[in-house]
């Protein structure tokens, strides 16, 4: 399923959610692709009223919006094998904009960074952002300076710029992942278990942003 496109530039609640709006919901997407969708808040998906979201080998990639342009929430967010990639805010939170009180949490994530000049790929006020296995790469972080901080936890073999690839192989093997076949300066990996998942990693000495 792919929902892109999607543009809410009215009023109220009507500016937010470009994708998806939810109020007091529980939503939980599989093998969704989220791309190209704008609002005020939420460019991709908004919640409200402590919303409960489960995102599962899906994409979030290429979203816009002021506060949050992948994610605006006040509840509880699990992202897990998914890959958010070039949203753009005009504010704050590429990403993910969490409100106070909201919870986040990336399992085996791969943030490729905004596509904006904005400092923050996630923006935190009084929330709880947990990150585990994941990889970002040209990803930083914020917290509100007049708020409550926030709490921030990592575990499991994160990883950033300016690691190797071979870090970034053991990783994958840890999940399941084997390699396929190379193409040029990149490999295919994938799990050999069902429902199989394919990945590409570059096969570089190093790991850097790209130009």
């Amino acid at each position: 399923l792919t929902l892109s496109q999607g543009c809410a530039d009215g009023t109220g609640n009507a500016r937010l959610g470009g994708a998806i709006y939810l109020d007091q919901s529980r939503f939980f997407a599989w093998k969704v692709t989220l791309s190209g969708n704008r609002a005020y808040g939420g460019g991709a998906i908004y919640s409200d009223g402590n919303a409960g979201i489960g995102i599962l080998d899906s994409t979030l990639a290429g979203n816009t919006a002021t506060l949050g342009a992948a994610l605006n929430v006040d509840g509880r967010v699990e992202v897990i094998a998914s890959t958010i990639s070039g949203n753009s805010t005009f504010s704050l939170g590429a990403g993910a904009y969490l409100r106070p009180g909201a919870s986040l949490y990336f399992d085996f994530v791969s943030d490729d960074g905004s596509a904006s000049a904005q400092p923050n790929e996630i923006y935190a006020s009084n929330a709880t952002v947990r990150i585990k296995n994941s990889f970002f790469r040209n990803a930083r972080c914020a917290a509100d300076a007049g708020a409550p901080a926030s709490t921030w936890i990592a575990s499991g073999n994160n990883l950033d710029t300016g690691v190797h690839c071979a870090s970034l192989f053991a990783l994958c093997r840890e999940f399941g992942y084997v390699r396929v076949h190379q193409v040029g300066s990149h490999i295919v990996l994938q799990t050999e278990t069902p429902p199989q998942h394919r990945l590409t990693v570059p096969a570089h000495a190093e790991l850097r942003i790209g130009r």
